[in-house]
């Protein structure tokens, strides 16, 4: 087994546990929010879940045709700003509503 298939089989594994723990993490927040300061909690979820949902439109950069998550990872590197821009908002309206609901606490 060489050190491709070794990547490989890490990523295969590691993956499923660390959408789990991301998963987790963001329902415990979520949660926390919403018992906080719920007219805050629920409008940052709701911008984050539409954010999120952004991520899954498929655009149109160049010669190809990509999602936003997809092109983080494998696009071309004219494509792939616009992409972490889009990634970097989700993660910008998650910390936004956990700072939100912690100063209005």
């Amino acid at each position: 087994m060489g050190w491709y298939e070794l990547l490989a089989t890490l990523v295969v594994v590691v993956s499923p546990v660390a959408v789990v723990v991301v998963l987790g993490g963001a329902v415990a927040l979520v949660r926390d929010a919403i018992e906080r300061v719920p007219a805050i909690g629920f409008t940052g979820l709701a911008l984050t879940l539409v954010a999120a949902g952004n991520l899954l439109v498929e655009r149109r950069c160049g010669l190809s045709v990509n999602r936003p998550i997809v092109t983080v990872v494998v696009g071309p590197d004219p494509c792939r700003s616009g992409a972490l821009a889009a990634v970097a908002l989700v993660l910008l309206l998650t910390v936004l509503t956990a700072v939100a609901t912690l100063v209005r606490r």
